[in-house]
């Protein structure tokens, strides 16, 4: 269990950032209006801008009930990932997975994570780490991390549901 924090939500996962090429963040519950989802994925995506193997990330997300596609756009772009969107030119995109997916994984080209509660940070942003909420985080079993692997892997043609890639 850790802290549903950007510091311990990032550093369990560090390793795996800094040593691959194809990346695959999946979080259906994304929303770009929120920061509590940007700050987390801004400081992995600050980790992966260190990698020079990495090659591609990609989102898969919903788009909100209450955001139209441009409007979700829109909410990244103006985001505080604007620059790091930048130095990932050509790297990053956002893919609608629609409803189908409950679970939040990070994967990558060996090993992925669940994260049982959700790929962002406590609803209290700035909360001390020990107040908290907790998250459990586990490292998939090779069957799960093949099966995801599989359904979400860097080759699909993922065109008709792109959102946005940078």
């Amino acid at each position: 269990l850790i802290p549903r924090v950007k510091k311990k939500m990032r550093d369990i996962v560090k390793p795996l950032l800094q040593y691959s090429k194809n990346f695959i963040f999946i979080d259906p519950y994304f929303n770009p209006k929120e920061t509590r989802y940007i700050n987390t994925l801004k400081s992995w995506l600050e980790v992966l801008k260190q990698n020079p193997l990495c090659h591609k990330i990609t989102y898969y997300c919903q788009v909100h009930r209450d955001l139209e596609l441009e409007q979700f756009k829109s909410e990244i772009e103006k985001s505080t990932l604007g620059e790091l969107l930048q130095k990932l030119k050509g790297k990053i995109e956002f893919i609608s997975i629609g409803n189908k997916m409950h679970d939040r994984f990070i994967l990558s080209d060996f090993s992925g994570f669940n994260f049982s509660y959700g790929l962002d940070v406590d609803k209290r942003e700035n909360i001390a780490k020990d107040k908290a909420t907790k998250t459990s985080v586990t490292r998939l079993s090779q069957a799960v991390f093949n099966e995801l692997k599989n359904e979400y892997s860097p080759d699909t043609d993922t065109s008709k549901g792109l959102i946005v890639n940078y």
